[in-house]
């Protein structure tokens, strides 16, 4: 679509006014009148402007909830077409899959956005990105197997500090960052079954995706 801007008819509906390029090959008829083919000029911002009208995206549309239908009706002037579409509500169904599109990437930015754990009263900031969390898997799996634990075993924090750990503070520690993942995962059914049960566009436009997620420790920068 070219330009493009919402207007409202007498009778409350929302109709699309489009300039679109009609050079074709084809004959182009408007209100009972045959226009022959490769006679269209394209419509300048100023010939836009003219005819009240601006050069406005889509998304425009997408904001008022509405979709450009199938319909439409022509009308000629100054060797142009004026393009008028129809516009419907945009189907529930269509911006609940866009939403829940989203819900798994907002899990997985919450499970690698860091934690902060307690320490002996202390506390630090645990990385989660996917490497630290493999690392850490292994660790807790080989303290688990052994019949010993290093008595000098340290864990590097997000601020480079090196925290001794016992094996019980190991263990905690990985029990913390299991609970925090699971939460997340449990977020992400509640907010699908709560997105699938929405039944208006207008609904599904102002469900809140970010809200019900358990907490994360703040980005670095804002330390």
């Amino acid at each position: 679509m070219l330009g493009v801007r919402l207007t409202k008819t007498n009778k409350g509906t929302w109709t699309l006014p489009v300039v679109e390029d009609l050079q074709t090959n084809k004959q182009v008829v408007v209100e009972g009148t045959t226009f022959p083919a490769n006679i269209w000029r394209l419509w300048s911002d100023g010939n836009l402007n003219q005819e009240g009208l601006a050069r406005v995206d889509d998304k425009t549309v997408l904001i008022a909830g509405k979709e450009r239908a199938n319909t439409f009706t022509d009308a000629y002037k100054k060797f142009r077409i004026k393009r008028t579409y129809d516009l419907r509500d945009i189907p529930a169904g269509t911006s609940q899959r866009r939403l829940l599109s989203k819900v798994n990437g907002k899990r997985n930015s919450i499970i690698h956005a860091d934690i902060t754990v307690t320490i002996r009263g202390d506390d630090y900031v645990l990385q989660t990105d996917s490497e630290s969390l493999e690392l850490l898997a292994g660790a807790t799996s080989a303290a688990n197997s052994n019949h010993t634990f290093p008595a000098d075993f340290a864990w590097r924090m997000r601020d480079n500090t090196d925290v001794a750990l016992n094996l019980a503070e190991m263990k905690t520690m990985s029990g913390e960052v299991f609970e925090h993942a699971n939460a997340a995962h449990v977020a992400s059914r509640a907010h699908k079954a709560a997105i699938e049960a929405l039944t208006t566009w207008a609904e599904v436009d102002a469900y809140d995706l970010n809200a019900g997620w358990p907490p994360v420790a703040p980005p670095a920068a804002d330390l």
